[in-house]
């Protein structure tokens, strides 16, 4: 995918291992559980233009539909890889991760007030 000039994020790896080709024509198809996941992604990338789907943005769109990693597990580069090696010491991903989790949450604790207000 590098060597395509391809974007080589967790999100494209997502999209490119789970692309099936027919035996007749070229056409690639998804799963369906796959399929799902693709268009949840596709869902959001569409709401920015492309030039504004920053890497920081793509790794936001994976964990808001695929969830956290699993402590010291990176889904999509195979096993042993750590947070560490992939994203450094310092890692903006779990901030990311964070910082979406505590989003949903608020949300979903600001609609049971406003149901039990009711």
């Amino acid at each position: 995918m590098e060597e395509k000039g391809e974007k080589t994020d967790r999100l494209s790896l997502f999209m490119q291992t789970r692309k099936k080709k027919k035996k007749n024509d070229d056409e690639e198809i998804f799963d369906y559980e796959s399929a799902n996941i693709i268009n949840q992604f596709n869902q959001y990338l569409e709401e920015r233009d492309e030039h504004e789907q920053d890497e920081d943005y793509r790794e936001e769109v994976f964990t808001k539909v695929m969830g956290p990693d699993g402590h010291g597990r990176v889904r999509m580069y195979g096993t042993g890889i750590t947070p560490s090696q992939v994203f450094g010491q310092s890692s903006r991903v779990s901030d990311i991760n964070e910082n979406s989790i505590r989003e949903e949450l608020e949300r979903q604790y600001q609609s049971q007030l406003d149901d039990l207000k009711l």
